[in-house]
């Protein structure tokens, strides 16, 4: 376990700073959720930490303020709907590195190898990514232990590939189980709430959780399988409701909340926490 402290900083705020045995540099990072952190070698002292991040106040601020302006995409999501993989990345000593993602029947997992680049596997209860140890560099230094430019880019470049393979790894754990649970949920709940459909097309939809057209063919997100089982339900009972009432009337709403016993648009807010898109930082 890493050997943490915080520290309350004017203008960001509460900063953890934590200590690991493999680092090898300080770090300053900003979280999707705008939380400022710094990663830290043992050899480091607190207070050098904190004369870096005044080296950095303008970074982080300008980091926040990206943030504040892409707020538009990030503003649905609950922290842990962002998956992290650069401070584990670095930072966990151990082979298997736990992350903090799961679909409905498999969790995410980052496993250190002597591969030379990242690959994947699909298990019936995981997802394992598995990328190359970090590559050892010729490394230059500030006084507060700072990367050069080119190095920090390449490092970002390692990075990148990884979080290509990472997605591609999950929307096809996705895919592989909304082709198998969501037809057969489907039929379960139609034929429960005698709601009968015409068909069923699942996608890999960037904007919308489900639709049901004018002639009653339902479409689904295969990213509803990232959702807790409750959700996805709902998205599902949303569009049969919709075999009935074909707008978002108050006719609607109530047989969706019968249908549901319980009042439908607070269970639609609940829905805003999530994002049909996978965003890696």
């Amino acid at each position: 376990m890493p050997l943490s402290k915080k520290i309350e900083d004017k203008d960001f705020g509460e900063v953890k700073l934590s200590k690991y045995k493999k680092a090898k540099y300080l770090k300053v990072k900003v979280a999707a959720n705008a939380a400022v952190s710094m990663s830290m070698p043992y050899s480091i002292s607190y207070e050098d930490a904190m004369h870096f991040l005044e080296e950095k106040r303008d970074w982080v601020k300008d980091e926040l303020e990206k943030l504040e302006l892409n707020s538009g995409q990030l503003k649905f999501l609950k922290p842990k709907g962002v998956i992290d993989i650069t401070e584990p990345l670095e930072n966990f000593p151990g082979s298997i590195i736990p992350i903090d993602f799961s679909t409905k029947f498999r969790s995410l997992e980052i496993i250190r190898t002597e591969l030379t680049k990242a690959t994947y596997r699909i298990t019936p209860s995981t997802i394992r990514v598995y990328v190359p140890e970090k590559k050892e560099r010729p490394q230059q230094f500030s006084l507060f232990g700072f990367l050069d430019f080119a190095q920090q880019e390449e490092e970002k470049d390692d990075l990148k590939a990884i979080k290509e393979v990472v997605k591609e790894a999950i929307e096809k754990a996705l895919k592989r189980e909304a082709h198998n649970y969501l037809p057969r949920r489907l039929k379960e709940l139609s034929d429960k709430h005698q709601l009968f459909y015409e068909g069923l097309s699942l996608r890999n939809t960037k904007t919308r959780w489900g639709s049901c057209t004018h002639d009653n063919k339902i479409n689904l997100c295969i990213h509803m399988m990232k959702l807790p089982e409750h959700l996805i339900d709902y998205i599902m009972l949303h569009e049969l409701a919709h075999t009935i009432e074909k707008n978002h009337s108050v006719h609607f709403w109530s047989l969706l909340s019968d249908l549901l016993a319980r009042d439908a648009k607070s269970v639609d807010k609940e829905l805003k926490d999530y994002s049909t898109e996978l965003i890696i930082v």
